[in-house]
């Protein structure tokens, strides 16, 4: 589900609101920068006429009071600059920072229909292009008042060559404007394939060991270079327009530069200026042209960036988590940890129910373990209690209180996973086990590590506790990371443990280390079991038997 889309300048103004005070600081610089050029300029009149009449002592005055002028002018601008360099560079690690936020608060459901590499690549690709962009939105406020304060110096000096200026100026501008109207649905349209070749190239990293082993190498490459070749077609197209564009912008910019000067001259020679109203004229006049040629090539850039940042900012739409209140104390000791009472789930894609009428009940203390078929239903109960899902119908309570009506982030603080699929994050051992509770101390750390029979096997890594596990555990065995995820839970000390096939791709002497452990664990938890193995649920107090999604069996 996405939201209502933002417009895409409300979403640059709301990541430049926090920085407002240095955005006006900037502003108000760019503003005296503009009233300095004006006045300079002003000045070439009087100092050239004064010095050609050989009024040497007029002259001087002139200059010692731009002298005076410049020293406080250039100072504001480098302040101006300094403010610039901190809303760009804080607004885009804003961005950056709230689109890591917002991924991260996604439903399960929503992330797992997009590939990561291109939430990545929308991530890191549009704050760059963001910060590219803040750091021309001072010319978009600078400009107007150049123009005007321009054009009211130019009509001041001589309306006939402000008229002669905008006739060159404005006809090339707007048909540079036409031109590059196919530019940003080409750029869109390229940014998308990017993001697709750094989806598959990341998905070629990851998955190494497949590629490799089933020779899948050239057929990628294959993949790969015809996504490069749309990419490079799309780019050209860009391009090609971009150029044609050029044209008349650089007639916008620079046929002024010729002719304005030329018939200043004129106007000079024939009486109709001074000297000194010539030169003032060729030292104003682009401020006048420079905006409308700038107002163009900035609307050209934007057209390339523009589609980067905008698919940036369509992740920070994607809706949410519901939020909720917290979990509360429970209210007595007869409130079961974890209960699940008639649920119907059916996946989004899925034409029948993967869950039909499903419940049961975990006390604390007990163990409820969850058999049957693969297919059959039994993680998808695990991830409906995490809140990863929504049933349809039914309820998931946790002490007496509906799932639905918790914060998400807060309910499974009371939960603590060890799954078959475990994930280890690049770093250290200590790091990864650290992660069931951040403010854990080493001890602590060590403590758990104990508890799941994993303290013996990393003293033996070359760095202990220090050993980096490499990405998602590659450098670690199957059990050795197994173990590290159970210390990881046991540190975390919730109240009601979730394990989703635990021991099922172990050996026989890892299963067994995890089994001790997590006996020693349960005690006292509600602990719900999802297993095949007959040696892990033999000791479960009810075992709950899932066919085609239903119920078919309780029994010991």
């Amino acid at each position: 589900m996405i939201n209502t889309p933002t417009p895409f300048w409300r979403n640059i103004a709301r990541l430049l609101r926090p920085y407002r005070g240095w955005v006006a600081l900037c502003a108000i610089a760019n503003l005296v920068n503009v009233a300095a050029t004006a006045a300079s300029g002003l000045l070439f009149g009087p100092l050239i006429d004064g010095a050609l009449a050989g009024r040497f002592e007029e002259s001087w005055r002139w200059i010692t009071l731009y002298v005076i002028a410049i020293a406080p002018v250039c100072a504001l601008y480098w302040l101006g600059r300094w403010a610039q360099t901190r809303f760009v560079t804080g607004a885009a690690h804003d961005c950056r920072l709230a689109l890591a936020r917002h991924v991260q608060r996604l439903p399960i459901a929503r992330i797992e229909r997009e590939n990561t590499g291109e939430l990545m690549a929308r991530i890191n690709t549009g704050a760059d292009r963001l910060a590219d962009l803040l750091d021309r939105t001072p010319e978009l406020y600078s400009w107007p008042l150049t123009f005007i304060v321009g054009m009211a110096a130019m009509l001041y000096l001589s309306w006939p060559l402000t008229l002669l200026a905008l006739a060159f100026a404005v006809p090339a501008t707007l048909v540079a404007q036409h031109v590059m109207k196919p530019v940003e649905a080409l750029s869109h349209k390229r940014v998308e394939r990017a993001s697709e070749a750094t989806a598959m190239v990341q998905d070629a990293l990851a998955g190494v060991a497949v590629v490799k082993s089933f020779g899948l190498k050239e057929a990628m490459l294959a993949r790969l270079n015809s996504i490069y070749e749309s990419i490079q077609t799309l780019s050209d197209a860009a391009e090609k327009q971009n150029i044609k564009a050029l044209v008349p912008y650089l007639l916008a910019q620079y046929v002024p530069q010729i002719v304005v000067p030329l018939a200043a001259g004129a106007f000079a020679v024939s009486g109709w200026l001074s000297p000194g109203g010539a030169l003032a004229v060729c030292a104003v006049y682009y401020m006048v042209v420079g905006p409308i040629s700038g107002v163009g090539y900035w609307r050209m850039q934007l057209s390339f960036m523009r589609p980067e940042i905008q698919r940036a900012f369509e992740v920070l739409d994607m809706a949410p988590e519901p939020s909720g209140r917290a979990l509360t104390e429970c209210a007595s000791t007869l409130d079961v940890p974890l209960a699940i009472t008639a649920l119907q789930f059916r996946y989004a894609d899925d034409r029948e129910p993967v869950l039909r009428d499903v419940s049961l009940q975990v006390p604390a203390g007990r163990t409820v373990a969850l058999v049957g078929a693969s297919g059959g239903g039994k993680s998808s109960v695990i991830k409906l209690i995490c809140g990863f899902y929504v049933p349809q119908s039914g309820e998931v309570r946790l002490f007496g209180q509906s799932l639905a009506e918790l914060d998400p982030d807060n309910a499974r603080q009371m939960l603590a996973l060890v799954s078959q699929d475990t994930y280890l994050f690049t770093g250290t051992i200590a790091e990864n086990i650290g992660q069931g509770r951040p403010a854990a101390s080493f001890d602590d750390i060590v403590a758990a590590a104990r508890a799941a029979y994993a303290d013996a096997f990393i003293r033996a890594q070359p760095e202990g506790y220090q050993t980096r596990v490499g990405e998602r555990g590659v450098l670690l065995s199957g059990g050795q990371r197994q173990r590290i995820a159970l210390a990881r839970a046991i540190l975390k000390d919730a109240p009601i443990l979730l394990l989703d096939e635990p021991t099922a791709s172990l050996d026989l002497e890892s299963e067994r280390l995890i089994q001790d452990a997590l006996a020693q664990f349960g005690r006292g938890r509600a602990t719900l079991v999802v297993a095949h193995r007959l040696s892990t649920i033999r000791d479960a107090d009810e075992i709950v038997v899932l066919d085609h999604g239903c119920v078919a069996e309780r029994g010991a």
